[in-house]
C-alpha cells in the first residue's frame, strides 16, 4: 500500500474536494472551488490534503488570524474533513498534528478548531488530541450562499475584484458614535 503523504492542495486535488466537503454538510460545486483556494491563499492561508497515490483522503483548511489582544496570531483550523471509507486510520490526528506544527512555525499562541454544535464524535476527537471547549462564538449571515457566487465580494469591483469607490449617493451605515443610554433606575422610596 501507498503511503500517505500530507501537502498543500494542488489544483488537481481540487476534484476530490466536492465529495469531501459534502461530508461536512458544505455542498460545492467544483467550479467554485478553485477560486476559493486561491483566495485562502491569498490570505496567507493553507489547503492541506492527505493524499495515498492519487486518492485525496483528507482535506483542511488552516487561517492566520492577527490578534490585537494577544501578542501572538490564532490558527483557525475552518475545515477537517477524512473520506468516509478512510476514517480511523489516522488521518484526522496525522493533519491535525501538521496543523499544530504549521501553526508553531507560523508563531501562533494556540490552534481552534470550529465544529458544528451537531458533530459529537469530531468533538470527542478534539477532546482526545487535547483541545477543550472554549466560551461559544456567535455568528450572523449576512449573505447567502446564493449571493456570492465565486466573484469578488459585492464591496468590490465584478470585473477587476478592486475595491469599489464609496458614493455619497450609496446607502452608507452610520459610523456616529451613539451616547450610552443607561436605562432608568427604579427610585426607592425613602
Amino acid at each position: 500500500m501507498t503511503d500517505l503523504l500530507l501537502g498543500d492542495a494542488a489544483p488537481s486535488d481540487i476534484a476530490a474536494f466536492p465529495a469531501l466537503l459534502a461530508q461536512l454538510g458544505y455542498p460545492s460545486e467544483g467550479a467554485s472551488l478553485a477560486p476559493r483556494l486561491e483566495r485562502v491563499r491569498a490570505a496567507g492561508g493553507r489547503v492541506i490534503v492527505a493524499r495515498r497515490g492519487e486518492a485525496v483522503l483528507g482535506l483542511m483548511a488552516l487561517s492566520f488570524i492577527p490578534l490585537i489582544h494577544h501578542e501572538a496570531d490564532l490558527c483557525r483550523v475552518s475545515a477537517l474533513v477524512v473520506a468516509g471509507h478512510a476514517r480511523g486510520a489516522g488521518i484526522g490526528r496525522r493533519l491535525m498534528a501538521l496543523a499544530e506544527q504549521i501553526a508553531h512555525d507560523h508563531g501562533c499562541s494556540r490552534v481552534e478548531v470550529t465544529s458544528a454544535e451537531h458533530r459529537v464524535s469530531a468533538h470527542a476527537f478534539y477532546h482526545n488530541l487535547g483541545y477543550a471547549d472554549r466560551p461559544r462564538r456567535f455568528t450572523k449571515q449576512l449573505l447567502q450562499p446564493h449571493d456570492l457566487g465565486s466573484g469578488p465580494t459585492p464591496a468590490s469591483d465584478r470585473a477587476t475584484g478592486a475595491p469599489r469607490p464609496h458614493s455619497d449617493a450609496e446607502e452608507r451605515p452610520s459610523t456616529r458614535m451613539e451616547p450610552s443610554r443607561q436605562p432608568p433606575q427604579p427610585s426607592r422610596a425613602e
